[in-house]
């Protein structure tokens, strides 16, 4: 699953090494376009709310790997990619374009998110199998399609009803030991021109929210932890408020813990 044209496509892989030469993966063509056309150096320092560097801050979506700050909350490295995210626990994730990212002061937030628990009366959708904790809810113009099973992960599209099979827009659920790194796709990340995250902890979990806009004025969303996911992606304005209402009334079952994380 490497991209979109084949329903997800991974982001950097959940590995921290130093900021020093960063190894390239194969790119589809699409991440092909959006890369720069030469390498930057970027550089700068990581912030928390109250001034003191931050330490071991993870920077995701740099292609084939993870880089993290050291020790006084520094970074610098040479990349193509267009743009990137620092991440850490308990604070909200923070977007960098790569063409500004020279040595700049990053303050991150303290974590803004958060998913309601599922109560016992609730009638709601789920993947059955896959120890999954999202739960859907049922509202009007969103249809649950059959789920889907393979050998190493579970799937269901909660579609956009509408006259035309064709151009049907939805939200993509999954779960299984190959399904989710825990974030977005660097697709995603590195074709907004809008973007926008909410890192927090439920149980063991930490889970990802994170929304974008593309040039075309296009919109995306993925909202997930390593091994679960609901996504949208390529949708119009109209077709993102319906499957926002979808994805704001997701609840949590139970206290699922995942050590991954």
């Amino acid at each position: 699953m490497l991209g979109h044209s084949t329903i997800l496509s991974l982001s950097g892989l959940l590995l921290l090494i130093s900021t020093a030469a960063l190894p390239q993966r194969n790119l589809s063509p699409r991440e092909t376009d959006l890369m720069l056309p030469s390498t930057v150096q970027v550089s700068g320092t990581v912030f928390d709310h109250r001034g003191e560097p931050v330490p071991h801050a993870a920077i995701f979506h740099l292609a084939a790997a993870s880089a993290s700050t050291d020790e006084a909350g520094h970074f610098s490295f040479s990349t193509r990619v267009p743009s990137f995210v620092i991440r850490e626990l308990g604070f909200d994730g923070y977007f960098l374009r790569s063409s500004e990212a020279h040595d700049v002061r990053v303050v991150l937030k303290p974590s803004s998110g958060n998913f309601s628990r599922c109560t016992g009366n609730d009638q709601r959708e789920r993947l059955e199998g896959w120890n999954t904790i999202f739960r859907f809810p049922r509202i009007d113009g969103v249809k649950a399609e059959k789920q889907i099973n393979d050998v190493d992960y579970g799937s269901r599209f909660y579609l956009v009803e509408s006259s035309s099979k064709v151009q049907r827009r939805g939200i993509l659920h999954g779960a299984g030991v190959t399904w989710s790194t825990g974030a977005p796709s660097d697709e995603d990340v590195w074709s907004s021109v809008e973007y926008s995250e909410r890192t927090f902890l439920w149980s063991d979990c930490r889970f990802v929210d994170a929304r974008g806009t593309t040039k075309e004025g296009r919109y995306w969303r993925y909202i997930g932890y390593f091994g679960e996911s609901a996504m949208y992606w390529d949708v119009d304005e109209k077709t993102k408020a319906l499957l926002d209402r979808e994805l704001d009334g997701v609840c949590i079952q139970s206290s699922h813990s995942n050590s991954a994380l």
